[in-house]
């Protein structure tokens, strides 16, 4: 992984464990993402699933309800198929366009 995943997933771990985040869907949808797409960590599609429903049971925006959705729907269907090449590509996993807008990972 490289220094700046690292520091990123570690980040996200630290605030989710902010009882002042608890009610965040964006904290648990980001870790969520790190892994999804082993974004300094090992991809784990058990727990991004995990922590994309922590997310989903936060009353997410419209926007990230649609995004949890998919990405459910995505890890069910690779699931019941055997298939595990559903991650996101790791791009994709940072350049979603929401973390600033919602102050997560941001100082």
């Amino acid at each position: 992984f490289t220094e700046t995943a690292a520091k990123a997933f570690a980040g996200y771990e630290k605030i989710a464990q902010n009882p002042i985040n608890f009610n965040n869907p964006y904290v648990f949808y980001y870790l969520a993402r790190c892994y999804d797409v082993g974004l300094g960590t090992e991809a784990d599609p058990k727990l991004a699933q995990d922590y994309y429903q922590k997310a989903q049971q936060k009353n997410p925006a419209p926007e990230l309800t649609r995004k949890l959705k998919k990405r459910l729907n995505a890890l069910a269907s690779s699931h019941h198929q055997g298939n595990s090449n559903t991650h996101l590509n790791t791009q994709e996993a940072i350049t979603d366009g929401t973390e600033h807008q919602h102050g997560v990972g941001t100082s």
